[in-house]
Formats: structure tokens, C-alpha cells, sequence
């Protein structure tokens, strides 16, 4: 069986995406062998993404988001649902001040 090579595409400002949610989409990426997996927090499609090597051009940077790929792969992508709580992003201190209230109270 061939390796698939692939890329997990992240950002470092969300704390509450768990090691358990990024099992999650590396495990349906192996399993439904699909050249993108990424997920869905109530309907928002963001990243962690999982891309197949052979469309590694396609991923820009230009503030479009994943949602071109999604529609240019169709049946070849699969968005799994995340918790919503798990978008949440630290982009200013204020933020980080919050999560660590969220994180006090779980």
C-alpha cells in the first residue's frame, strides 16, 4: 500500500482544538483516503485542514479560505464538525486572558 503524503495545516491561536479533534482528522483522512479533510464549527469551515500532497498549489494564501478547494473537490473533500467552543482564537491579550477563565471553569 502506497504512503499518502499529506500536509496538516494549522493555526497555533486556538487552544481549544484538542489532540483528540486532530486524531479525528488525521484518522478520517487515512481512513476515507479523500485528498482534503478539514473542519466545521457550526457551519464555519476552518482550518485544521489535512490536503493531499498532489494539491498542495491549490491551497492559497489569499484570504479566500478553503471553501474554493471544498467546491473544486466536491465528493473528494469531507468536513467533519467540530465544537463550536473550539474556534475560538487568541488574537490579543484580552483573548488570552479568556481563555484562561474558560480553561479555569472547565
Amino acid at each position: 500500500m502506497r504512503r499518502q503524503i499529506a500536509a496538516l495545516f494549522v493555526l497555533a491561536d486556538r487552544p481549544f482544538v484538542t489532540v483528540d479533534l486532530y486524531r479525528r482528522l488525521l484518522d478520517t483522512y487515512r481512513n476515507q483516503k479523500k485528498r482534503l479533510v478539514t473542519g466545521s464549527y457550526d457551519g464555519i469551515v476552518a482550518p485544521p485542514h489535512v490536503v493531499s500532497r498532489d494539491i498542495f498549489s491549490r491551497v492559497a494564501n489569499d484570504g479566500a479560505g478553503i471553501r474554493p478547494l471544498l467546491e473544486y473537490l466536491g465528493a473528494d473533500a469531507t468536513v467533519i464538525d467540530f465544537p463550536s467552543s473550539a474556534l475560538f482564537d487568541i488574537d490579543e491579550p484580552a483573548d488570552f486572558e479568556r481563555a484562561r477563565q474558560m480553561l479555569d471553569h472547565a
